[in-house]
């Protein structure tokens, strides 16, 4: 879970705004809910996993995920075709050897000795791919280097891939708040799918804050690009809101 304060103050709007009792009050309830939508929508497309340039293309955001599984999921547990190419690298002979043992299903442990030999590293040879595999092998939200298990049915990879391509979105999705100014209404598709998951809550100071309910929000977040996604909200709404001070004040 992640949440983030969104602070209101007059020191923080546009020069106009300020000379304008009237219009603070006009704009008051409209700051705050502007604020909050741009604040949200940049952690979402921003700094929340998997980035890409969701906001001209509805679907690039969703390939960049799905890349990012596609080479975690091969981490945690490789084809075994790929793997026999990896050895035969360093060991033609060796790596035939292997390729041998599997496919007569002679003696998979000796098979996997030979090749953990060969390839200096333990491997571990397995007919179907596991949840276990990618759960145990991810850090920090992904996985870094490959964990030694080789995986031999392929389709079972794919069938897992496909299961995990469908939640792709999901951690965005904790940024989608209800608000009037329809934030929520303009998500991509695969991000809206998995529901409107964020909140917004006013609190007694005059503040706002939005808060990002899903338990691995925090794990899926670029915290570095926070700052940026904060300033550039401010920078949004006060733009914005200088240009509807000037046609509601159009003489």
């Amino acid at each position: 879970m992640s949440s983030m304060e969104v602070r209101i103050d007059v020191k923080g709007m546009d020069s106009a705004l300020k000379k304008a009792k009237t219009n603070i009050e006009r704009f008051g309830n409209l700051y705050t809910t502007l604020l909050a939508y741009n604040t949200a929508s940049g952690m979402c497309f921003n700094a929340t996993l998997p980035l890409g340039k969701n906001r001209k293309s509805k679907v690039s955001g969703r390939k960049s995920g799905e890349g990012s599984v596609s080479r975690d999921v091969s981490r945690a547990g490789r084809g075994v075709g790929s793997f026999i190419n990896q050895l035969k690298e360093r060991d033609i002979k060796r790596a035939r050897q292997v390729a041998g043992m599997l496919s007569l299903k002679a003696d998979p442990q000796k098979a996997a000795e030979v090749a953990t030999d060969l390839f200096g590293q333990v491997v571990r040879f397995y007919q179907s791919y596991s949840l276990e595999f990618h759960t145990s092998a991810r850090k920090n939200g992904r996985v870094a280097t490959f964990a030694g298990n080789v995986v031999l049915n392929r389709k079972s990879t794919e069938s897992y891939k496909n299961k995990v391509f469908k939640h792709i979105g999901k951690a965005k999705s904790g940024w989608l708040i209800n608000t009037s100014y329809g934030w929520a209404a303009r998500a991509p598709q695969w991000i809206a799918r998995h529901g409107k998951n964020g909140t917004i809550k006013k609190l007694p100071d005059g503040s706002v804050e939005i808060e990002n309910n899903l338990s691995y929000a925090s794990e899926a977040m670029l915290k570095a690009l926070v700052p940026f996604v904060q300033t550039k909200a401010l920078q949004a709404t006060n733009l914005k809101l200088h240009h509807e001070w000037q046609r509601r004040n159009r003489v």
